[in-house]
């Protein structure tokens, strides 16, 4: 996810897009595995998309935690 987030070059809406999209991907599939909670550690992803520039990296957190708010 990382490197799509990276080609949206700051776009933030369609990061949203990305991340939005990534975040019911996960969903489904531990949902699917018979996860109780299927949403949980997605942030812990963030750790594996690490961009190089701190502004990119407060902006994804932030994005993350907004599409997990709204689930």
């Amino acid at each position: 996810m990382g490197s799509k987030l990276a080609a949206c070059k700051g776009n933030v809406k369609k990061e949203y897009a990305v991340v939005r999209a990534t975040f019911d991907r996960y969903c489904e599939a531990r949902a699917a595995a018979g996860d109780v909670i299927p949403a949980a550690y997605f942030g812990h992803q963030l750790i594996e998309w690490q961009p190089k520039d701190e502004a990119s990296r407060e902006r994804w957190f932030e994005l993350v935690m907004k599409v997990q708010d709204e689930a």
